[in-house]
């Protein structure tokens, strides 16, 4: 049996790197007006792409939800519009994160730097708030492996385990590492698999019904292409089930819970439900805001009510989404810990800003067909569905 993390963007953005939604939005948007008006990049970059805000999760259902912009009288047309624009943001997101990461140091004679991302990982209960959720986990996890799944793209965790000489440094009763999958593609092997958890989450019904739509915006479809190519991350997927179901602990950092992940959500949905000994425990570690020296009362008050919120949100969310009834946790208490008060990975890898050139990367030459139709701007104010919720994570 094993300890598993499932590693998400927030862990890349808690050591400084540029990779949020909003960081990668900047850049991609530089040459917009380089396009001729009805250019379809222009109107993707400008108008398509909106929620300066959102987390990639919010990105990948935002522009399922507004995928009816790009409807029109030519229906095979719109749909190929949709997917060149896709693709273009995709494979310009790969350039980008290679970009950033050859400019990402990772020091292999910072003692302290390596000492606390072992300990973060091998002795992770020793972050938890609660002294008896956290003996019970010291307890488990003795003589287990250590596994990850990385939802991220980048290759910065595979470097710190590396450079940490991890595998022979294991601490805290973890026995040896296991398995450490980029279940959503890796920057030196693949393009990032991006797109929504299933097809009803693209709001327009002619651009969901068409074939390379549904091979190229659906997740799942997509690990199906590359599983059938035996190529990552395809190849992967079968092993991280796998690796959900064969474990005793699984940890969730840095990942926002969201219906473009649902499938994964749900495995560990079923991970939980399928527990006759009720051995299974799942953490999952937040981010809230920490009281500060000469603050009021009063905003450590709203601080912690905050915190408070964000605690059953998240519950609510992952439930939602993994297929759990929504009194799970009080039928089950203590099998989901949601923990926001912590220091884990508490260090830096980037103390300066990074500087990408929009030229580096690929851009779609501009062609005559290369139109996008003319939607009318207030196509969604009118729909009061098509608000998104964001979430608080990547």
């Amino acid at each position: 049996m094993s300890v598993t993390f499932i590693i998400g963007n927030g862990f890349d953005l808690n050591l400084g790197l540029p990779t949020s939604y909003k960081d990668y939005l900047k850049v991609y948007r530089k040459d917009a007006m380089d396009y001729p008006a009805n250019h379809i990049l222009r109107r993707f970059k400008l108008e398509v792409l909106s929620g300066e805000d959102w987390m990639w999760s919010d990105f990948e259902e935002g522009l399922g939800h507004r995928s009816i912009l790009f409807e029109g009288e030519n229906n095979d047309k719109q749909a190929k519009d949709f997917i060149s624009c896709f693709e273009n943001f995709c494979i310009n997101f790969t350039g980008y994160l290679k970009e950033v990461c050859k400019r990402v140091d990772v020091p292999q004679d910072n003692e302290t730097m390596m000492h606390d991302f072992i300990r973060s990982f091998c002795m992770f209960y020793k972050h938890l708030s609660e002294p008896e959720a956290a003996l019970k986990l010291k307890q488990k996890v003795s003589g287990l492996n250590l596994n990850f799944l990385q939802f991220n793209y980048t290759d910065i965790l595979d470097r710190l385990i590396e450079e940490s000489d991890l595998s022979n440094k294991l601490q805290g009763g973890i026995k040896r590492l296991g398995k450490n999958l980029h279940i959503h593609g890796h920057v030196n092997d693949s393009s990032p698999v991006m797109g929504v958890g299933r097809a009803d989450q693209i709001r327009s019904d002619v651009i969901q019904s068409n074939p390379d739509v549904q091979a190229d915006f659906i997740k799942t479809n997509i690990l199906n292409t590359f599983k059938e190519a035996n190529l990552p991350p395809g190849n992967h997927t079968s092993s991280a089930i796998d690796v959900i179901k064969n474990s005793s602990v699984i940890c969730i950092y840095g990942c926002s819970i969201g219906a473009t992940d649902i499938a994964w959500w749900e495995h560990i949905g079923n991970w939980l439900k399928d527990d006759p000994d009720n051995e299974k425990e799942l953490v999952i570690f937040g981010k809230r805001d920490k009281p500060m020296l000469g603050i009021l009362s009063t905003q450590i008050r709203a601080i912690r009510d905050r915190a408070k919120k964000e605690k059953e949100d998240t519950i609510k969310r992952f439930l939602k989404y993994a297929g759990l009834p929504s009194q799970y946790d009080t039928y089950h208490p203590g099998k989901i810990i949601i923990e926001l008060e912590h220091d884990l990975f508490d260090f830096k890898l980037v103390h300066s800003p990074i500087i990408i050139n929009f030229k580096k990367l690929i851009p779609l030459d501009p062609g005559p067909d290369d139109i996008l139709e003319i939607v009318p701007d207030d196509i969604l104010d009118a729909d009061p569905d098509a608000t998104l919720e964001t979430g608080n994570s990547e």
